[in-house]
């Protein structure tokens, strides 16, 4: 996920798909932290064990993102995370949200 975040704001790439990878924490926050240079807009993340702080990391650079979808199932995310989330909805522009 590191090598994949370092690559993001030179590509022209828009849609990630890293469903069942096991990047857990530490992964989402080198995803989390290049947000903002990317070009990424759709963003799937199901059953990576990134759980509350990775969330958080995630939440945060939300309003500098270009992200429109977002996909977070199975990934143990609880209530701070989702707390941090909520925040930082109504200053993005995500479209499409999955939790479950």
């Amino acid at each position: 996920a590191k090598a994949l975040a370092n690559a993001l704001p030179n590509s022209q790439l828009t849609k990630l798909d890293l469903m069942i990878n096991r990047i857990g924490e530490e992964g989402v926050k080198a995803l989390a932290s290049t947000l903002p240079n990317s070009q990424l807009t759709t963003l799937h993340l199901r059953e990576n064990r990134i759980g509350e702080e990775g969330v958080k990391a995630l939440a945060s650079t939300l309003p500098n993102s270009q992200l429109t979808t977002l996909e977070l199932k199975n990934n143990g995310i609880g209530e701070e995370g989702a707390k941090a989330l909520a925040n930082a909805l109504p200053n993005s522009r995500v479209t499409i949200l999955h939790l479950g």
